[in-house]
């Protein structure tokens, strides 16, 4: 894959780089622990494209680093949702099923998954609402 080949590095830099996506940009950055703290080593806003990424994977000598991708607040929605009563294997169908008419495109194309909350454990109200990003 033509532009990528910094992905195969295998050395890992410490810290990690962090990318979001801001409009018509890419945010990039990379921090590193010195002192239980993290330490700002590199940032730009970039053009969301390989060849610019790569290049500055490459300037800052990043290749191999652990990564974080944040997608654009768009692309996804985040919801608490009540436990469906139904085993732990069928949760993430009876999810679909549930948010089917709160998405505007078809349900199949959409990517659900499930994260079991302690509510017991927390100090908040259950029916506090949901979280959307």
């Amino acid at each position: 894959m033509a532009g990528l080949s910094w992905l195969n590095k295998k050395r890992s830099p410490p810290g990690t780089v962090g990318l979001a996506w801001t409009g018509e940009e890419l945010s990039a950055l990379h921090v590193r622990p010195e002192d239980d703290r993290p330490v700002l080593t590199a940032s730009a806003l970039l053009a969301p494209d390989a060849e610019a990424l790569g290049a500055w994977v490459r300037e800052h000598r990043l290749a191999g680093a652990r990564c974080v991708i944040v997608p654009p607040a768009t692309a996804y929605a985040l919801r608490v949702l009540e436990a469906p009563e139904v085993p732990s294997e069928e949760r993430v169908e009876s999810v679909r099923w549930l948010v089917q008419d709160l998405v505007e495109f078809d349900i199949e194309e959409a990517w659900i998954d499930v994260l079991d909350i302690p509510v017991e454990e927390l100090d908040f109200p259950r029916n506090r609402g949901h979280l959307e990003g």
